[in-house]
C-alpha cells in the first residue's frame, strides 16, 4: 500500500488577540495551528528576537517580560521572530507575528 506523504504545515506564533501588554509582557507559544490533527507534535521556542522601534531585543524562553516593551508605545506594533525546533527533529526554525501593544 502506498502513502501520500506531505510536509507539516509551517509553525505559527499562538495570539488569538494580537496584543502584548506593555505592563505584563506577553508569552511565546509556538504551534501547527488550531487546525492540525496531531496533538503531540510540539514546537518548542529555543530562541526569539522581538523588534521595537527597530532595536532587536533578544531572549530565550518563553516568556517575553515587560522590560522588553518599555520603549514601545501603547498602540505601536511590534515584531516578534520566534525560533523553534519541531520535536522529533534537531532543525532549528523560525516564526514570525507582530502585536498591538496596549498598556
Amino acid at each position: 500500500m502506498q502513502y501520500k506523504l506531505k510536509q507539516f504545515p509551517k509553525a505559527q506564533i499562538s495570539n488569538a488577540s494580537g496584543t502584548i501588554s506593555k505592563s505584563k509582557g506577553g508569552f511565546v507559544l509556538v504551534n501547527l495551528g488550531d487546525g492540525f490533527p496531531i496533538s503531540t507534535v510540539k514546537c518548542p521556542v529555543v530562541s526569539w528576537t522581538l523588534y521595537v522601534n527597530g532595536t532587536a531585543i533578544p531572549g530565550t524562553g518563553t516568556m517575553i517580560p515587560s522590560a522588553a516593551l518599555k520603549k514601545a508605545t501603547n498602540g505601536s506594533k511590534v515584531f516578534l521572530v520566534a525560533a523553534y525546533k519541531l520535536n522529533g527533529t534537531g532543525n532549528l526554525k523560525e516564526t514570525e507575528t507582530s502585536f498591538k501593544v496596549i498598556p
